[in-house]
């Protein structure tokens, strides 16, 4: 049931925008394994994210081209690329067959990432109806939702960040642990969980927040059972060689790995328009929004049960999102690693919630107004979060269903001139031929003598809106937009149904 679901809540996303590409990841990721399979080349070339997800989503791709030009369906590997002068949310694909593929694969991973924590919840509450409802939780989470079919490395971090605490918990209280590691030896479950956090890293850098996760397990473990430091090293220089197997650029692409890896250290330290500052605020505000009723269970289940288990449960989720919110930006994919083990100690809290509440059924039975009075009080703490996440859910899954730039896109069609110099900001919808188009991230970060170079100027909600709404923290990008507009000759507006706003600059009167 929970891989259904799953299924049905990020199956809309195959589609969604479709031709046009909205997020600004997907093309980024899907030329490079794209541009790998058409040189025949390992390495990605680019190192911003790990290799593991070009792998994964590069060998189903080579195996579409193939059959694709075998049957005559395309002739070069340039018909599955993208359509040229896109920029960012404004890219338009030139066949939707390998961006389905592409989304498919991510689906896929997203739903393995349930079963996992299905099958962990089961063996830990003892129950199928506990394990149902951990995934459950799991399937509907927001960020899962909404990274669950995308061409980025997200769902894949948290399918195999999940399945490294499994093993962690398997050591940790072995009866609950999954059944082919009851017989486990310490050096079996070493190189194992060695393999899995090798390839959680390789999913995403963040993953290497495992490492602490592994050895909290160890110490919280019994001593009879506990792996000796030799174990311990074992595991980390097996998961350190599959991430060298996996990103073989380490090695022979030395350089060019090294400045990847310092584009994503100096992107996360030296801010990003709208999503930096206050990132612990930020992540809590994420996770909440994305799991009100996994939280609140969560909590729960770290008060009620407090053993081993939940212990490193509730310090796996609590740990990474403090730590990864030391950066200066912020992001919501980047909590999808700790969505399965939350998923986990909210199930363990709901059935401990379940099973108080029935013990004092029958503690005293005669008075039977207690259990329905219980029941009540768990259920109003739970009913909004539920509706919130209900309609939050329902709302994305409208845009996926739909065309939300559609509507923006003739208007700013009917907007534009023929042979016009447009200069675009990012999020802007797809403009078609005709115009002469410079694209851009934000206008108000571009030199002076550009925007003065063209006749009009687009401008987003998404981009230019990050600064008007936070004046006080760029006033600067603020102020360039306040010349542009007390300067345009006149300004046209349109806001669709989801609240994105595209403002039409004229430098020079239509």
């Amino acid at each position: 049931m929970a891989a259904c679901l799953t299924v049905a809540l990020r199956l809309p996303g195959l589609l969604d925008g479709l031709p046009y590409v909205r997020h600004p990841d997907e093309p980024v990721n899907y030329l490079v394994f794209h541009e790998m399979v058409a040189t025949r080349s390992a390495l990605p070339r680019f190192y911003v994210y790990p290799s593991l997800q070009y792998l994964v989503q590069g060998i189903p791709h080579a195996a579409l081209l193939a059959t694709g030009r075998v049957l005559g369906v395309w002739d070069s590997n340039d018909e599955l690329g993208l359509a040229p002068n896109g920029g960012v949310g404004t890219t338009l694909v030139m066949s939707k067959a390998p961006w389905l593929l592409a989304r498919s694969i991510t689906v896929a991973v997203a739903v393995v990432g349930v079963l996992l924590v299905v099958h962990l919840a089961t063996t830990l509450c003892r129950s199928r109806r506990w394990g149902a409802f951990a995934g459950t939780l799991a399937a509907v989470s927001g960020i899962g939702v909404s990274t669950g079919f995308l061409i980025t490395p997200d769902a894949l971090a948290g399918t195999t960040a999940t399945a490294t605490i499994a093993l962690l918990i398997g050591l940790v209280h072995r009866p609950a642990g999954a059944w082919f590691m009851r017989q486990w030896s310490p050096l079996r479950w070493s190189i194992v969980t060695g393999l899995s956090l090798g390839l959680s890293v390789a999913a995403k850098y963040n993953n290497g927040l495992l490492a602490l996760a592994v050895v909290a397990a160890v110490f919280l473990v019994g001593r009879q059972d506990r792996p000796s430091l030799r174990q311990v090293a074992l595991l980390l220089a097996v998961a350190a060689t599959t991430f060298l197997i996996l990103n073989p650029a380490v090695l022979f692409d030395a350089h060019e790995f090294r400045r990847g890896v310092d584009e994503l250290l100096g992107h996360y330290s030296a801010g990003h328009a709208g999503a930096e500052g206050g990132s612990l605020r930020a992540n809590t505000k994420f996770l909440w929004n994305s799991d009100r009723i996994a939280v609140v269970l969560a909590i729960a289940g770290s008060v009620l049960v407090r053993n081993r288990t939940t212990w490193l449960l509730s310090g796996w989720v609590v740990g990474y999102t403090f730590l990864v919110s030391l950066s200066v930006v912020h992001f919501d994919r980047n909590l999808t690693s700790v969505l399965g083990a939350l998923a986990v100690v909210a199930a363990v809290g709901a059935q401990r919630l379940w099973v108080a509440a029935a013990e004092q059924w029958h503690r005293d039975p005669h008075r039977a107004v207690r259990r329905p009075l219980v029941l009540a009080c768990a259920l109003l703490l739970l009913v909004p979060p539920t509706v919130s996440h209900t309609r939050d859910t329902v709302d994305a899954l409208q845009v996926h269903l739909a065309d939300p730039m559609s509507e923006t896109r003739v208007w700013l069609d009917e907007q534009l001139p023929m042979d016009s110099s447009v200069l675009v900001e990012a999020y802007a919808p797809w403009i078609g031929p005709g115009r002469r188009v410079t694209h851009v991230v934000f206008i108000a970060q571009v030199p002076a003598d550009l925007i003065a170079a063209h006749e009009i100027i687009v401008l987003t909600s998404s981009a230019s809106g990050r600064f008007i709404n936070k004046r006080d923290r760029y006033p600067t990008e603020a102020a360039v937009i306040d010349v542009l507009h007390a300067n345009a000759c006149a300004t046209r507006t349109h806001v669709d149904q989801f609240g994105f706003r595209v403002e039409v600059v004229f430098q020079q009167c239509p």
